[in-house]
């Protein structure tokens, strides 16, 4: 399975949507450089499918990259086929998928206009080799922890 990086986007403060960037830096054992969930732990990076992305755009009409505090929106990947464990390649960069959605996630955590797309739907890894990502890199699964 193959997919492409549609956007990047961090933030320096939580509990607001993240700002859309060309290109990102990400730090192996700490995530994107920039971002506010950058640093130990297993969800140093947060994806979303670009499939969710553009349902969720359909009912909120001012959604952009980052509303739902996610880091990448990922296009042609089958989210639900991806496992935990999973080894993902953006150019150098290697993440592994160490959470689906958040399983503690309440009411008044963080959502953008009441949707929390990211904690429903979204996928968290760890950074295992660091490098640079930019709009448009291939994303595809390289292996896994799981046999």
């Amino acid at each position: 399975m193959v997919g492409t990086v549609r956007a990047i986007a961090a933030g320096r403060e939580k509990g607001l949507p993240k700002e859309e960037k060309r290109q990102a830096s990400f730090f192996a054992g700490h995530g994107l450089i920039g971002d506010v969930h950058a640093g130990p732990g297993p969800r140093q990076v947060g994806l979303l499918s670009a499939a969710d992305f553009d349902r969720a755009r359909k009912k909120l009409t001012d959604v952009a990259p980052g509303s739902f505090a996610e880091n990448l929106i990922v296009e042609g990947m089958d989210f639900s086929k991806i496992r935990m464990g999973d080894r993902l390649r953006i150019g150098s960069v290697l993440l592994e998928i160490t959470e689906r959605g958040k399983a503690e996630w309440k009411r008044g955590d963080y959502s953008f206009r009441g949707l929390p797309l990211l904690a429903r739907k979204g996928l968290f890894a760890r950074v295992l080799a660091g490098g640079k990502v930019r709009r448009g890199n291939k994303v595809e699964i390289v292996g896994s922890t799981n046999k």
